[in-house]
């Protein structure tokens, strides 16, 4: 994004490379034209600021497991995307996101994921850009950081 911005001659491109449902999967972004960008960059570097006011309920693993759920098909509904995340956040055999020492810090032992989905948006976290169709701060903020990502995913074997 910050390449595409400082040179918008050049078709820049980035990929990741992770687990994904069915193995290794990818994710290609670009190339993107400076306009949509600069909105990339935009968002990254406003969830970064947001981040050093405060913690943010934002973990990385239970909010990539909503956003995805939301994504599907034509969107899951909060309620099953709440579930999934619920399901990393909780664990099963292991224990989940939530038992790592950062959020049992900051949300004591074994938190349930009300602890992310109570808080109401921030001033700004609304409008332009914003998913409408969310209602707390957990939610907003994990498709703010995933659904452009999600968006370019493909598995690949």
């Amino acid at each position: 994004m910050v390449l595409a911005v400082h040179d918008p001659t050049r078709p820049w491109q980035a990929m990741t490379v992770g687990r994904g449902s069915r193995g290794p999967a990818r994710a290609c972004l670009g190339p993107l034209d400076a306009a949509e960008a600069r909105a990339a960059l935009d968002e990254m570097v406003g969830l970064y600021r947001a981040g050093l006011h405060a913690p943010l309920p934002l973990p990385l693993k239970t909010a990539e497991r909503y956003a995805a759920t939301r994504r599907r098909g034509t969107g899951g509904s909060v309620a099953s995307a709440r579930l999934a995340a619920a399901q990393e956040w909780d664990g099963g055999r292991f224990p989940g996101e939530g038992a790592d020492a950062e959020h049992a810090l900051l949300h004591g032992a074994e938190p349930a994921l009300d602890v992310l989905t109570a808080q109401p948006p921030a001033a700004g976290e609304t409008g332009a850009g914003w998913p409408t169709d969310e209602t707390d701060r957990f939610g907003l903020l994990s498709r703010r950081l995933w659904d452009r990502l999600q968006a370019h995913e493909r598995d690949r074997p």
